[in-house]
């Protein structure tokens, strides 16, 4: 959603919605809240219009039919290809992952078929790369708190050399949680 903003020239023009937030680094900066509705749930009511994917590999091709509700209010990339379209081909992505994808677009959580706990850091970092491909930022937060969260902890420092990018990454996390370091 595009947000048009004019240029203030008074500060007596602004609402209590819209006054200058000031900085307390520079007083230069001025950064204005202007405050934006966000889009409704998607929900099962109401006119319900499928769409098509259709998912190409080298081994074979799944169709997958997915509700444009739900994949276009997550993704800005599917709102935008199935404004003019109701059927997509995509090469070289695995079924295995899509459909984790489409399960979280419904449920809104992350989860393998036939799996009790967490999923595999491999499924979490191809997933994390699909919604990053296809611009679902939402799926992206999630993943990366699953990450960092202590059922991955372990593997993180276990699997990770002193200094390297993951272990600061998960000393910042903890810090910002306010957990002494591990």
């Amino acid at each position: 959603m595009a947000v048009m903003t004019r240029k203030r020239t008074a500060s007596s023009e602004l609402s209590d919605d819209t006054k200058p937030i000031k900085s307390p680094r520079s007083p230069r900066i001025r950064l204005v809240h202007i405050p934006t509705k966000s889009k409704p749930a998607p929900s099962f009511l109401g006119d319900q219009t499928i769409v098509t994917i259709e998912l190409q590999s080298p081994a074979e091709t799944t169709n997958i039919p997915v509700h444009k509700n739900f994949i276009t209010h997550y993704s800005p990339f599917f709102a935008s290809h199935f404004s003019t379209s109701d059927h997509l081909t995509i090469a070289n992505i695995s079924p295995s992952t899509f459909n984790i994808f489409i399960s979280w677009l419904y449920t809104q959580t992350i989860s393998q078929p036939h799996q009790l706990s967490h999923p595999d850091i491999n499924v979490l970092i191809s997933l994390w790369l699909l919604a990053d491909h296809f611009l679902v930022s939402k799926l992206q937060n999630q993943i990366m708190a699953m990450i960092f969260d202590k059922s991955f902890s372990g593997y993180i420092i276990r699997e990770t050399l002193i200094g390297c990018q993951g272990r600061c990454w998960k000393r910042c996390w903890w810090r910002s949680k306010g957990v002494e370091e591990r």
